[in-house]
């Protein structure tokens, strides 16, 4: 799938600690739950934590921690506690002192089953060890080191699991290693750490992304279902529509995804203009192999393309395609008024003059069907693109000069400029045309920079 497969809201930040986390010496910090000792073992257990907490001094701490684990391991192994929920409980908070998180996981499993009341103030235990290993991991990513990242998220997510953030970034880095099953694992656990109402828009994103995970894999049964749990609870998405559309499309269920198409067009104001263009392709598509198509037939196709250009008006390949529909559809008035602007967007590529000749003939101008088959025959250097790929920074663009004439192409200069979705000209590039020889090509590679990059067009200069 072309297109960004996830809703990427992850924005990559620090997560802070409430309640007090500094580094260093710090207050000591009661249980929040009626949790007692219940034993001298345990009691010492207490006493040694609140010392080892609020010392200044690192000798004095270490001695303390060795003190926890000495008589806290008298108590589980000789002193008959284990079913004191306390002994677990001071035990996983010794781990947090330390830093072990399968310790701290295990022993405030333990504590939890004993005192389900402290099931809150265990989170927040677990909690203050997750923040500094999933803040590690950001800062391993933000760095480049996705192994070392990704090592991170596991650990952060064994220790807590009440928040979406660390199965969502996991899931994402999954995502951009291709590894599509491991990305919809993740996602869902995602979805199932953000049933907290704060985490209303996380759980949202997770239940999206499981669909898009599942539908970039191809795996169409995966992928209708999800995108079916996610329309229940979030019926008036579009994106998500125009993907249980082309779902349907590709498990054979064209009378599904018609109805699910015209939906979408109902709701066009609210859809991304991939979503459209994507939405009018599977439905060409739908037709072009199906028998007995009327002319009538591509006027939803049109419809779904002429709303994505009302969003991206200087889209290259919606404009060759709608002028194409247009022709099929015998709709001469649209389909001269398309193929007029994708030569203005693209003067020089054969194809896109031989769409205006082809407008012209049925419109039964000869004159002006021979002036533009003429105009492609004539051409010194035709251009094609072949990667169009725009990002939050910029875009990228690679195309081929291409010489069909029997001397060789003068010396000259194409500029490219790089569109916003409203037409507006984010940054201009130009492509010096070398004397290519007959027969001979010349690759080309633009990089522009700018924010809300969208489309292109290009003029001789």
């Amino acid at each position: 799938m072309s297109r960004r497969v996830q809703r990427m809201v992850l924005a990559l930040g620090i997560v802070s600690v409430a309640g007090g986390a500094g580094a260093g010496a710090q207050e000591w910090v009661a249980p929040k739950c009626e949790i007692k000792a219940g034993h001298y073992l345990v009691n010492s257990s207490v006493l040694y934590l609140k010392s080892a907490t609020e010392t200044k001094f690192a000798d004095q701490k270490a001695k303390d921690l060795r003190d926890v684990q000495r008589v806290l391991g008298q108590a589980l192994e000789t002193g008959g506690q284990q079913k004191n929920p306390a002994a677990w409980y001071y035990l996983g908070r010794y781990y947090v002192e330390t830093k072990d998180v399968a310790g701290a996981d295990s022993a405030f499993t333990k504590a939890a089953m004993l005192a389900p009341a402290c099931a809150q103030d265990i989170n927040f235990w677990r909690r203050r060890m997750w923040v500094p290993i999933l803040n590690a991991g950001v800062a391993a990513w933000q760095a480049g080191n996705t192994d070392s990242a990704m090592t991170s998220f596991r650990r952060a997510n064994q220790i807590f699991a009440g928040e979406p953030l660390g199965f969502a970034y996991l899931a994402t880095l999954f995502s951009n290693a291709n590894e599509r099953d491991s990305a919809a694992k993740y996602f869902k656990l995602a979805v199932l750490a953000a049933q907290d109402p704060k985490f209303a828009k996380d759980k949202k994103d997770a239940m999206f992304n499981v669909a898009r995970t599942y539908h970039g894999a191809q795996r169409w049964p995966y992928a209708m279902q999800a995108y079916k749990d996610y329309l229940a609870a979030y019926p008036d998405d579009v994106q998500a529509t125009a993907g249980l559309a082309t779902v349907y499309s590709a498990m054979g269920k064209a009378d599904e995804a018609k109805v699910l198409y015209a939906q979408m067009l109902q709701h066009a104001d609210a859809a991304d203009a991939g979503d459209l263009f994507r939405a009018g392709q599977q439905m060409l598509s739908s037709l072009t192999s199906a028998e007995g198509v009327t002319p009538a037939q591509y006027r939803t196709v049109e419809q779904a393309f002429e709303a994505g250009l009302a969003k991206n008006p200087y889209h290259r390949e919606a404009l060759l395609t709608l002028a194409g529909v247009a022709v099929l559809a015998g709709d001469t008035t649209r389909a001269l008024a398309a193929a007029q602007r994708l030569y203005a967007v693209d003067p020089l590529n054969r194809s896109a003059l031989r769409m205006v000749a082809q407008t012209w003939q049925l419109k039964g101008k000869s004159d002006s069907t021979l002036h533009y088959l003429q105009l492609a025959e004539s051409l010194a250097v035709e251009v094609t693109v072949g990667t169009f790929l725009p990002d939050e920074h910029g875009a990228t663009l690679k195309g081929l000069l291409t010489n069909a004439r029997s001397k060789a192409t003068p010396v000259f200069a194409i500029t490219f400029e790089f569109l916003s979705a409203k037409g507006g000209v984010v940054a201009t590039e130009a492509v010096n045309v070398t004397a290519i020889p007959p027969g001979g090509n010349q690759p080309f590679e633009l990089k522009a920079s700018g924010a809300g990059i969208v489309a292109w067009r290009y003029r001789r200069t």
